[in-house]
């Protein structure tokens, strides 16, 4: 997920790597590129699985200033990963309609407990 800042307002765009070994931050910027998007205007981003050292790198390179986050490190076992994909479905099915957790909530509940551990 990327935060962007177009015209004084926050708009969230998601994307996902389309086979396995792709990356999902270069394929998510690569889209907003074609459509104006410069790095600058990047607020956030928010990953599944926690990037890879070259991207983490291209992260910081590319979108100065930008926060960045994810939800599984890196080493996570595919088995957690799909249970935890899972819980969020379901979790996210039970929410009344027209609820929403707010992106920034769940970012700051990810980076406290990545500071927990």
């Amino acid at each position: 997920m990327f935060e962007v800042e177009i015209d004084g307002a926050l708009r969230h765009f998601l994307g996902a790597a389309r086979t396995p070994g792709e990356d999902a931050v270069r394929t998510v910027w690569e889209e907003l590129r074609k459509h104006g998007i410069a790095g600058a205007q990047v607020r956030r981003i928010y990953s599944e699985r926690q990037p890879s050292p070259e991207t983490e790198t291209f992260i910081a390179e590319t979108f100065l200033g930008a926060a960045a986050g994810w939800k599984y490190p890196r080493a996570a076992p595919e088995a957690a990963i799909s249970a935890g994909l899972t819980q969020d479905v379901e979790q996210a099915r039970q929410m009344p309609r027209g609820r929403f957790v707010p992106v920034a909530e769940t970012l700051k509940e990810t980076r406290a407990g990545e500071q927990s551990e």
